[in-house]
């Protein structure tokens, strides 16, 4: 009976061991040639899905100043670029106070009292995506306040750079 037992065990076993190495390899053998330096950083984010925006990162990183400030809107990812940066997100700072924004006059003097010298947008994650009515979102943007960036990119504002529904301005 022992030997039973022990042959169940080690076939047991021998199935955790393949499972767990074919997950292992399902998870990261994309991610190998960056490890061992066979593609460059640029390449490793080109291949992701996540609408990371990193051509955009890579222009801040070379072209804008080192004592600069980007505003995030509708994007997190701050770890992409090497410059002091805000997350918008109305839940995650109390640096810009969206209750006393009624115009892009108001949202451009917070910006400018905070040092802000850059405004960066990523269209294309759905999960910050504007809505008519915010309710049961965990950080939300109303229409309204994507309709006052609107304005007040167009009016004190300068596209530097664009990739793939990342934006990159320099406020005036």
């Amino acid at each position: 009976m022992k030997t039973h037992f022990k042959k169940i065990v080690l076939a047991l076993l021998v199935a955790e061991f393949v499972f767990t190495g074919v997950l292992w390899v399902g998870i990261f053998a994309s991610k190998m040639p960056y490890v061992f330096g066979m593609e460059s950083k640029a390449q490793f984010y080109a291949k992701l899905t996540d609408n990371n925006g990193y051509p955009v990162f890579e222009y801040i990183n070379k072209n804008i100043p080192p004592d600069s400030v980007i505003f995030f809107f509708r994007e997190s990812r701050g770890y992409l670029g090497d410059r002091d940066y805000i997350v918008g997100l109305p839940t995650d700072q109390k640096i810009v106070d969206y209750s006393k924004i009624k115009s892009e006059q108001d949202f451009y003097g917070q910006l400018k009292a905070n040092n802000v010298t850059h405004i960066l947008i990523n269209i294309k994650i759905d999960f910050y995506k504007p809505q008519a009515v915010v309710t049961r979102r965990q950080e939300p943007f109303s229409q309204d306040q994507q309709e006052i960036m609107d304005r007040l990119l167009e009016k004190y504002s300068v596209l530097l750079t664009e990739n793939n529904g990342v934006y990159l301005y320099r406020l005036k």
